[in-house]
């Protein structure tokens, strides 16, 4: 079994399993898309650049990651943090 990585950790805390509930407890886009970010940055795949975000070429270890990645790749410019946050 391979370990989670944040973003699926706190997806799993913030969901509520109770009979009848739908969706999430929380708000959970920011806080998923920071998640994913670190995720990234624990694996090497990111690198700030004064107040910027910039992805770093590699494999991620997971699909979700690697989609995360492409995005960070795809775009022309680093960016703050924010601006992935936001998206």
């Amino acid at each position: 079994m391979t370990a989670m990585t944040l973003s699926e950790e706190l997806y799993l805390l913030a969901r509520d399993d109770e009979p009848g509930m739908t969706g999430a407890t929380l708000p959970l886009d920011s806080g998923l898309a920071g998640a994913l970010l670190l995720d990234l940055a624990a694996q090497g795949l990111v690198v700030a650049k004064g107040k910027t975000v910039a992805g770093v070429v590699g494999t991620a270890s997971h699909s979700l990651l690697s989609a995360a990645l492409a995005e960070l790749l795809a775009d022309d410019e680093p960016r703050p943090a924010r601006h992935w946050l936001t998206q």
